[in-house]
């Protein structure tokens, strides 16, 4: 919606990709929603089919993150001026620094996701993550924009699920500023590493 936007106002080329995992009964509903939806605003879309393969110590989720990564590159770098465009928001960042802490991360790894990056894989943009998931939903109601819930985020298996659904429940009950003490902690790593990097 937001790149649709940008496209009316600046002239962009857009260029959804939905991937489709195979991993969940639910894929068909995702897949025809992100049809319609693209209909509506004229945006094309391409839907890949990931082969995700795990097991021997990759788990599906980063079996599947990798794969998706390899399909939406492969897209993007078609074009030297392209960029990929991400849905990252805050909720996000906060539950991948408890993931990141529970590994035993450094700077690097607690800083958590940002918003532009540009490396070998191309740039990299994610617009969203200063906003919440309750932001981003009230805003597609206000702006009349359809959306669906991914029913994988309700499986408790996942590590990023548990870490949503059971442990910050209870961090916020008990300390209830801790999303904005976390968001805080990934500024200062990701601060205190640029300057690393930069006196390196």
């Amino acid at each position: 919606v937001l790149a649709a936007q940008l496209r009316d106002l600046y002239g962009y080329q857009v260029q959804a990709v939905h991937c489709i995992h195979g991993l969940d009964p639910d894929d068909a509903i995702w897949l025809e929603h992100n049809q319609a939806l693209c209909a509506s605003l004229g945006v094309s879309l391409t839907t890949p089919v990931l082969n995700i393969v795990y097991g021997g110590g990759v788990s599906p989720e980063d079996a599947s993150r990798q794969e998706r990564y390899r399909a939406l590159l492969d897209i993007t770098q078609a074009s030297a001026k392209s960029a990929l465009l991400l849905g990252h928001q805050a909720d996000d960042q906060i539950e991948s620094f408890l993931l990141a802490l529970k590994r035993g991360s450094g700077p690097v790894g607690l800083a958590g996701m940002q918003l532009i990056v540009r490396d070998q894989r191309g740039t990299v943009l994610r617009p969203l993550l200063d906003l919440h998931k309750d932001e981003v939903e009230q805003i597609l109601q206000v702006l009349g924009v359809p959306y669906v819930y991914d029913l994988s985020n309700s499986y408790l298996k996942f590590e990023r699920n548990f870490v949503r659904l059971k442990v910050l429940p209870l961090l916020k009950e008990r300390f209830p500023g801790v999303e904005g003490a976390i968001l805080r902690s990934q500024k200062l790593c990701r601060y205190e590493h640029d300057l690393a990097q930069r006196l390196v």
